[in-house]
């Protein structure tokens, strides 16, 4: 698990903790003649659901079988509620031990990388491949910078490059060598792109496209 995952999950068990605690306020209250419920108390139970909701934010729309329920309009403060809160927060607990939950930040970025490759391709479809190439590479930089941010991994420079990035994680036997020198070169042909190399040829360019495609697909 990673250490983001860690953390998800180190918030979300801090409100489970918190929920139980909001469940021994509870008093029986009666409602009318014939009936009575529990009900907790209002301040802790507010203070607790907006922590929830919080965590809904943060999970995005992976939070969206348990938004009802942490979230939803009609909250009341009696203790089946609360019960069923902290079952769906033992839930989330559950699926992001196992890696089944993907993070809101991860799938926009996912799809960010996906618009930027798209833009790159017809560039380079319509001539402009220098254009292409710097869309490229600027993918390519911004993977191994997550890759480096989700294995903790810290490369050994104030503003680290393409080149030290790949080195911090062929170091760390993130990927073989095979996959460091092939960055290598996808990193050579992004440079040479970014400085308007006018020798740099379009197949270069979609040689770059390929090899990105398949490493983004692979990590």
């Amino acid at each position: 698990m990673t250490q983001s995952n860690d953390t998800l999950n180190a918030f979300v068990r801090e409100l489970i903790a918190e929920g139980e605690s909001v469940s021994k306020t509870a008093v029986k209250v009666q409602t009318s003649s014939f009936t009575s419920d529990w009900f907790v108390d209002l301040q802790q139970f507010h203070k607790w659901r907006t922590s929830c909701k919080l965590l809904l934010s943060q999970l995005g729309q992976s939070a969206q079988p348990s938004s009802e329920n942490l979230g939803g309009k009609n909250a009341k403060t009696n203790l089946a509620n609360v019960k069923v809160m902290l079952g769906a927060l033992q839930s989330i607990s559950e699926n992001v031990v196992a890696g089944r939950l993907a993070r809101f930040e991860d799938i926009v970025v996912a799809e960010a990388f996906s618009n930027l490759m798209e833009q790159g391709q017809y560039l380079l479809e319509k001539g402009y491949h220098l254009a292409a190439g710097v869309l490229f590479r600027a993918v390519l930089e911004e993977k191994l910078r997550r890759l480096c941010d989700t294995n903790g991994i810290i490369p050994n420079k104030e503003r680290p490059t393409i080149s030290d990035f790949n080195q911090a994680l062929y170091k760390a036997t993130s990927y073989d060598k095979i996959t460091f020198k092939n960055i290598e070169a996808m990193a050579t042909t992004g440079n040479e792109a970014a400085h308007t190399n006018e020798r740099l040829q379009a197949a270069d360019v979609a040689r770059l496209h390929s090899n990105l495609l398949d490493f983004l697909q692979r990590n």
